[in-house]
């Protein structure tokens, strides 16, 4: 076990290693900062670097092959991993740059990988949680999120096998919310303009699992999209931009279905429903 711990003007750092082949490097350079630390059984790796004041990190592991990065420059920030149970093959990064922002990864079970970036951005919110059903073994799931603009909020939950999700956010006051449950889903979701809204749920009940792609770029009011996906061989596109509040709702039940839904301007609303 190798635990290395560099630290720097007033922080404190509460550690605990236990197991084999567990490393703990963190590196605080600013005032008031605090990191809590816990590693238990095999092949941990943590790295925490801050420079700044006033944040706080929290990381766990628990048991296998877990990794975890933890990067922040900024002030008053918060950032929590936590990986443990049966976990295997873990891998969690958060890097924030920027002041008063909090990210969180929870991952339980079994394979899984995990990023949340905030770059030069204030007050934005990031949570990940990924898990595998109760009794399986052999999940993959990814979950990517990057924001660049202030007040922005996005939440990813994943239970089930092999779900994809990639959230970017550049602009201001944007929040998305994507839950993924069964098999082999994917979603992304962009949004390049202020106080754009997208809701995905995504259920795959077959091998090849659904899609759903959100691209948003409100000018000066609000767009929002919301995606229901419950079978296979579901896909939906939605692009949405202009200077007035657009609105798209798909609703996707059963197996095959495609839908495309293109919105520009003022004022637009469309509501899609396939099922069989």
């Amino acid at each position: 076990m190798k635990k290395v711990i560099f630290c720097a003007a007033a922080l404190m750092m509460n550690s605990l290693a236990i197991g084999q082949n567990s490393q703990s490097t963190v590196n605080h350079q600013g005032n008031s900062n605090l990191s809590n630390v816990t590693q238990n059984g095999n092949g941990h790796t943590n790295t925490i670097m801050v420079t700044g004041v006033n944040n706080i990190t929290n990381t766990t592991q628990l048991r296998y092959q877990n990794t975890a990065t933890t990067t922040i420059l900024g002030d008053n920030n918060q950032a929590t991993i936590d990986q443990k149970g049966n976990a295997h093959l873990n891998q969690a990064t958060i890097d924030i740059t920027g002041h008063r922002n909090i990210s969180t990864i929870e991952q339980d079970d079994h394979w899984h990988i995990a990023s949340n970036t905030v770059d030069n951005a204030d007050w934005n919110t990031a949570s990940i949680k990924q898990s595998e059903p109760a009794g399986t073994h052999g999940t993959k799931h990814e979950a990517y999120n990057y924001q660049s603009g202030d007040f922005n909020g996005v939440m990813v939950t994943q239970v089930g096998f092999s779900n994809l999700s990639v959230v970017d956010q550049y602009g201001d006051r944007n929040d998305a919310t994507v839950d993924q449950s069964g098999t082999s889903n994917t979603n992304l979701i962009i949004q390049n303009g202020n106080d754009d809204i997208a809701d995905v749920t995504q259920y795959g009940d077959g091998p090849d699992g659904n899609g759903s792609d959100i691209n948003q770029n409100s000018i000066s009011s609000t767009s929002w999209a919301t995606v229901t996906q419950s079978g296979d061989l579901l896909y939906s596109n939605i692009l949405q931009q202009g200077a007035g509040t657009n609105i798209a709702n798909v609703d996707q039940t059963g197996a095959g279905h495609h839908s495309h839904v293109v919105q520009n301007g003022l004022g637009n609303t469309i509501n899609v429903a396939q099922n069989n």
